[in-house]
């Protein structure tokens, strides 16, 4: 029960923007982080392997959705992604989906992008999962495609179906210098276009990278390029009162890594690094994103407001 209570208590999501070819926003990972008591971010990957293997990978997974629902109650934002692994849409498939559900109530669209934690073993149980969630109304991503995964093989694509193929950083870095490894990845694309789902390259932190990754067939890029993770509770929240939305009495953000919470108040995504033209084509589509983005997307000139209106 101790355990359980550390889980819930020490999770934080912060949030990332994907962006289109076009340079528009289409939605904002929520990315969990973990704080010890002492406000140090801890080893993400080292956590989530022993939540996975101890049993608590679904209650950080329900823990992060119920928090992402109290950060859009105070920020308004058109898409949101949230991450599950494959075990919570196993076992606890009803109770995850409700938490989801709360989120969709809202009138935001949610992608459920199923980790890359777990080992395939049943690609027919895997689909089933796909299967449910998109039944429920969500759009379903695979995270972290590589070659080392079965996400990462032409065939498990085409017998899952998901609408959107995220590309693993390292992956995509390594095939721009190794021909073998980008053509496994060009085929990788290409079979996901072939059913027709979204592409995403990650870890695109330079200007030629973002090109790179355009020339491979990107239909969307993430990265640092574009935005790094922020918290994006409103500072009234974050600094002020008893309480906060997820729990904490102190937001933990405030006391981690500078690298995190590096951040004005006004939530300002990321500019380019210099005046290229591919920073001209940025600044000209983040003017954009409004517009592309819906009624309910409170983002304008690349700025997500600290507040609601």
């Amino acid at each position: 029960m101790l355990d359980r209570l550390k889980v819930a208590e020490h999770l934080c999501p912060v949030f990332q923007p994907l962006f289109d070819r076009h340079l528009r926003v289409m939605t904002y990972e929520a990315l969990m982080r973990v704080i010890d008591a002492d406000g140090q971010i801890l080893s993400l990957p080292h956590y989530v392997e022993q939540m996975e293997a101890h049993g608590l990978i679904s209650l950080a997974d329900i823990t992060m959705v119920n928090q992402v629902r109290d950060v859009t109650s105070c920020v308004r934002l058109h898409s949101v992604a949230v991450n599950a692994s494959l075990k919570t849409l196993e076992h606890r498939f009803p109770t995850y989906v409700a938490a989801l559900s709360k989120l969709r109530a809202a009138d935001i669209e949610v992608i459920v992008e199923i980790t890359e934690t777990v080992p395939i073993f049943d690609t027919g149980r895997l689909r089933a999962c796909v299967d449910g969630l998109r039944a429920e109304g969500f759009v379903v991503a695979l995270d972290d495609a590589k070659l080392d995964h079965a996400f990462g093989h032409p065939e498990l694509l085409h017998a899952v179906n998901p609408d959107i193929v995220k590309i693993d950083g390292p992956f995509f870095h390594d095939a721009l210098r190794d021909d073998a490894t980008r053509r496994h990845l060009e085929g990788l694309v290409n079979a996901a276009h072939a059913i027709g789902a979204t592409v995403v390259f990650e870890w695109v932190d330079t200007p030629e990278r973002f090109e790179r990754a355009l020339d491979m067939g990107a239909d969307w890029v993430q990265g640092f390029l574009f935005g790094r993770p922020k918290s994006l509770w409103p500072s009234s929240l974050r600094r002020d009162g008893p309480r906060r939305p997820c729990g904490h009495a102190h937001c933990p953000l405030d006391r981690a890594e500078a690298r995190i919470e590096d951040q004005t108040e006004d939530q300002t995504v990321d500019q380019p690094l210099s005046p290229t033209r591919w920073g001209n084509r940025l600044s000209s589509g983040a003017r954009k994103i409004d517009s592309s983005c819906g009624d309910r997307n409170s983002v304008k000139n690349g700025q997500i407001p600290p507040s609601a209106s």
